[in-house]
């Protein structure tokens, strides 16, 4: 698992998303939303998946701001904020 953040190329989030059905996005609230709101407008053709920020609070970094795949990983889903706990973890 890795983290990007807005110095990223969008088209190599889009291929992680693509792959895990989230990303995990590094920075303060402004600059975070900014390249997840990018990432999403981006993937607006692609009609098999439903792309959606996320935010979590987390014991190590603070906290991670995410794109998720809403058809992959349901809204209260506990699978991915258990992979993000442990994601935070390792790093």
């Amino acid at each position: 698992m890795k983290t990007f953040d807005h110095r990223d190329p969008l088209n190599l989030a889009i291929e992680y998303f693509m792959k895990h059905g989230f990303v995990l996005i590094e920075g303060s609230m402004s600059i975070a939303t900014s390249y997840a709101n990018q990432l999403i407008a981006s993937m607006e053709s692609e009609t098999s998946v439903s792309p959606c920020i996320g935010y979590q609070n987390v014991e190590h970094n603070g906290y991670f701001y995410y794109v998720f795949d809403c058809q992959r990983y349901s809204i209260g889903d506990r699978k991915l904020p258990e992979l993000i706990r442990r994601f935070d973890c390792t790093i």
